[in-house]
């Protein structure tokens, strides 16, 4: 595993650097880490539109995305997906899972990426009705609705 823990913080390895601090368990913060390893961390995506993300179009790259089948890590943190804000990446559990729910988790952290760069990079409240979650459940709804209706295999 390229990263190190310190307290509650975890560094790169290699670098040094701080990649970001948890209030939670350090543990579970490095197993998320831990599952993009292996992948490039990308170059800084370019600003994207309110109107990109609901439409569901993205002229710039979106963050990496790691799928992943561990379904005890999900048990476990209560998530089928995630974003991770300090390298910019996007992890979605795909085991035993309809195509459709996988992208909706996918447009889901889409979302969490785009609100945590409109807020500037400050953490979003995670909380299950807060107005963040409810804002990421609404317009991942609409962005599967337009990707099925383009793409209605995704339903099989």
């Amino acid at each position: 595993m390229p990263y190190t823990a310190r307290g509650k913080c975890v560094y790169r390895k290699d670098t040094g650097k701080k990649v970001g601090c948890t209030t939670g368990p350090v543990k579970k913060y490095l197993a998320a880490l831990h599952i993009n390893t292996g992948h490039e961390e990308s170059k800084t995506p370019q600003k994207i539109t309110q109107k990109d993300v609901m439409s569901g179009i993205r002229k710039s790259m979106p963050p990496p995305t790691t799928s992943f089948k561990d379904k005890k890590y999900v048990l476990e943190i209560r998530a089928m997906g995630g974003y991770m804000p300090e390298l910019h990446k996007i992890w979605v559990y795909i085991g035993n899972r309809n195509t459709a729910d996988v992208i909706r988790t996918l447009a889901h952290e889409l979302v969490h990426a785009k609100q945590r760069e409109d807020a500037g990079g400050k953490p979003l409240n995670g909380e299950t009705g807060s107005k963040h979650e409810n804002e990421a459940n609404s317009l991942a709804g609409v962005m599967l609705r337009i990707y099925g209706k383009q793409n209605p295999d995704i339903y099989n």
